[in-house]
């Protein structure tokens, strides 16, 4: 906030939603901004991890801004900054800068971790939400399902429409649902998926379609999010098809919890269900790979 601060507040330049969630931020937020770009904006995405190149990490319009842009936002974080801040911090306060820079009127602000300590916290958003619980990160949210919705709710403020997507654990949902009212906001909860509308896999993506399209109404942008076609929204790492040198397909999805893997496995199977399969799994130091492994064996 202090950095932010020094550098004119870009947070506040144009209308923001905020994003969290154990998993599901990213293609919620490449829904939202898809829907907000159809309405007449210029639109900013802030997200993490990247897969291939960093700057994935901050795009305006669904493209790499220009290294002019990012040079000129960080040279004018790092000028402003104190020296105590974290990489998050800093990598957060160039991509608002960035896109206060480019002349962004929506953006769509990924949480890092958690939601309630985070970097992003800044925000006055005009809407907050919270994709999915599960258990990740215990070390750092935890423990258990509850404390790790209490760190997701943190985004919650007064007078800012609070919605959650469907399916969430019930003792997560309780939590969320507290403190939700705690800040004078009722939680919205989407429905599994929308009334009409594409067919859309790994089956989880039909709920955050149908949770962007939900706040998009309440925000007035209903008829045009309603005009997409879902299956033309593409995010990098999100069963993403590629093809090597010798034209094999290669498919790159990054997600990180049970219920995610086996999705993305399972669609995995189905899609090239008469190819000859293998699957490279990569981790880090901070997942319980044996369980994963455990839970993933029977689907490989």
């Amino acid at each position: 906030a202090r950095l932010l601060e020094a550098l004119g507040r870009p947070q506040d330049a144009c209308l923001a939603l905020h994003v969290a969630g154990s998993k599901g931020k990213g293609s919620t937020a490449a829904f939202l901004a898809a829907g907000l770009r159809a309405a007449g904006h210029r639109v900013g995405v802030y997200s993490s991890p990247h897969l291939s190149d960093w700057r994935e990490r901050a795009t305006v319009d669904g493209e790499f801004a220009s290294d002019e842009l990012w040079m000129a936002s960080l040279r004018a974080v790092l000028d402003a900054s104190h020296g105590d801040e974290t990489f998050f911090d800093l990598l957060t306060a160039a991509a608002l800068h960035l896109f206060a820079a480019a002349g962004c009127t929506a953006t769509v602000i990924e949480v890092g971790l958690g939601g309630r300590f985070d970097s992003t916290r800044v925000l006055k958003p005009a809407a907050t939400l919270v994709t999915s619980i599960e258990r990740e990160h215990e070390d750092v949210l935890g423990p258990g399902i509850e404390q790790i919705a209490w760190n997701k709710a943190g985004i919650f403020l007064p007078g800012v429409p609070a919605f959650a997507g469907a399916g969430i654990d019930e003792r997560a949902l309780e939590v969320l649902q507290a403190e939700a009212n705690a800040v004078g906001e009722t939680l919205q909860i989407a429905p599994a998926q929308r009334a009409a509308g594409a067919k859309l896999e790994p089956e989880h993506q039909q709920r955050n379609h149908a949770l962007a399209g939900l706040v998009l109404e309440r925000l007035g942008f209903g008829a045009a999010f309603a005009k997409l076609d879902p299956r033309t929204v593409r995010l990098a790492g999100r069963f993403e098809l590629r093809q090597d040198g010798a034209g094999r397909a290669i498919v790159f999805d990054t997600a990180h919890s049970e219920n995610s893997l086996v999705a993305a496995l399972e669609l995995f199977r189905r899609r090239y269900h008469e190819q000859s399969r293998g699957v490279v799994f990569a981790l880090r130091d901070d997942k319980d790979a044996q369980a994963l492994a455990a839970a993933l064996q029977a689907r490989l």
